[in-house]
């Protein structure tokens, strides 16, 4: 069985080559997710390319903080997961990364909600106009 669902909240996975590197048991599917997505750069890059396909050039004008080192790797991550995919020069989601679309825009509602009670600021990088 790919998922199994206990009183404690255990999920296994079956081996996948996305799985690589990755625990085989899970004490919560919450942790499975945070596994999955990655952490801060890996989830950025998603909810850029949620909103529309995304070359390379344009992710790293919408990133501008990460490094071009750290986008390719987390490109080559979310690809080898099968979250995203490489068409005509531009990322896509795949049907995988269409699952995440809820919890990603989710996390973007969030944000947007406690940056105000934590005194931040969300300044997101200028769009580029399209001759």
């Amino acid at each position: 069985m790919p998922w199994q669902r206990t009183e404690r909240c255990v999920v296994r996975a079956q081996p996948h080559c996305y799985t690589a590197g990755m625990s085989r048991t899970y004490a919560c599917p919450v942790e499975l997710a945070l596994d999955v997505l990655g952490g801060k750069w890996r989830t950025v890059v998603l909810a850029h390319i949620k909103e529309q396909p995304q070359r390379y050039a344009e992710l790293r004008r919408l990133v501008p903080r990460m490094s071009e080192k750290m986008l390719t790797q987390r490109l080559h991550e979310l690809v080898a997961q099968g979250l995203v995919a490489s068409r005509s020069g531009r990322y896509v989601l795949t049907p995988r990364g269409e699952s995440a679309r809820s919890v990603l825009t989710a996390l973007f509602r969030w944000g947007e909600e406690i940056a105000p009670q934590l005194g931040l600021r969300i300044d997101p990088a200028p769009t580029r106009r399209r001759r």
